[in-house]
């Protein structure tokens, strides 16, 4: 199990790192690592579960966002780096069998349905899985949040992305903006449905705002490797450019917004390889131009720059890719490939 872990961990740090640990001996092995970890697996122990957690965790969670992988039939023949479904559904069942109280397997089964396109059975699992342990409840709170995402259950999702926040400090600023895009959907949708009741529509657009605008402030106070976040980067960029946009066209900050920022998170989280087809044809709707809330004038601006036209054909392109519609797919990525990067 250590040694397995150990191997698995090294083979996947940033090449530059790794170059540095060879000198001092230390090589990954990705295969081996992995092969041993499944060996250990075996074994009714505390070391056993260890193995089996990280084994969920590699293969649910950072195979989990990659597209390109090997075939079922390679994986049935030994591929390490394919996801054998039917020996890590095995896994899972030995091990909520050996820890029936624990709410970290049941988290580890949501993330296997997910990676089947099953995000209704996933969201079940996790609104019912209530751990006493508030590291495992973060991560449960958290891939609720998005799996709401994507089945666009916005004000669900609003709600867990907040309370990401009460649960751990990884990154108010991260949690803060998720919120303010399901925010904004629910402010898009209520214009869209009701243009009359300017009640509702009021509430949801001051709540996007409201938080949208906290970002900013709680931005850049977490380090990883001695840098700011990446994502807390890109946040404060994105507001600063709403903020200009707004300021030189006399408009409110959430009418500045241009592609939807919670579609470009499902395209940023990969939540399109979770999807069912009619979530991805409703994922596909939310990036449609009429749904911005300014006027028609605003509209023709935004939709004329460059990056706001790049980042809607990339959200869409990804879609189709999503929907087998590779033609389609590929007819805007080429359109993007001729843009100066």
């Amino acid at each position: 199990m250590c040694f397995g872990v150990l191997l698995l961990i090294i083979s996947l740090v940033p090449p530059a790192f790794s170059r540095l640990l060879s000198i001092i001996g230390f090589r990954g092995d990705r295969e081996r690592g992995i092969e041993m970890l499944w060996r250990s697996s075996k074994f009714e122990n505390i070391n056993g579960a260890v193995a089996g957690l990280m084994l969920l965790a590699y293969y649910n969670g950072l195979l989990g966002f990659a597209d390109i992988l090997p075939s079922d039939a390679d994986v049935e023949k030994g591929a390490i780096v394919g996801y054998p479904a039917e020996r890590l559904s095995a896994l899972l069942v030995r091990l909520r069998r050996r820890y029936p109280d624990s709410g970290l397997w049941r988290f580890e089964e949501a993330r296997s349905l997910s990676n089947k396109r099953d995000l209704p059975g996933a969201l079940d699992i996790l609104k019912n899985n209530h751990s006493k342990m508030k590291q495992v409840a973060a991560l449960n709170n958290f891939e609720m949040s998005l799996d709401s995402t994507y089945v666009r259950d916005w004000a669900h999702a609003r709600d867990d992305y907040l309370r990401c926040i009460e649960l751990n400090e990884w990154s108010p600023a991260l949690y803060y903006y998720l919120a303010g895009a399901s925010e904004l959907e629910l402010y898009r949708n209520a214009c869209l449905a009701s243009p009359q009741d300017t009640s509702q529509i009021s509430i949801h657009k001051k709540k996007a705002e409201e938080l949208f605008r906290k970002v900013p402030s709680v931005a850049g106070k977490k380090k990883f490797m001695a840098r700011p976040l990446p994502f807390e980067e890109f946040a404060v960029r994105k507001l600063r450019k709403w903020e200009e946009r707004a300021s030189s066209w006399s408009i409110d900050l959430v009418d500045a917004i241009g592609v939807s920022p919670a579609q470009e998170m499902v395209y940023l989280w990969n939540g399109l390889k979770k999807m069912q087809p009619a979530e991805l044809e409703s994922a596909a709707e939310d990036l449609s131009w009429d749904r911005l809330t300014s006027s028609d004038e605003v509209r023709g601006k935004i939709q004329a720059e460059i990056d706001e036209r790049a980042l809607h054909d990339l959200c869409h392109a990804a879609i189709l890719r999503s929907l087998k519609k590779f033609d389609e797919a590929r007819s805007r990525l080429q359109g993007l490939l001729q843009l100066d990067r």
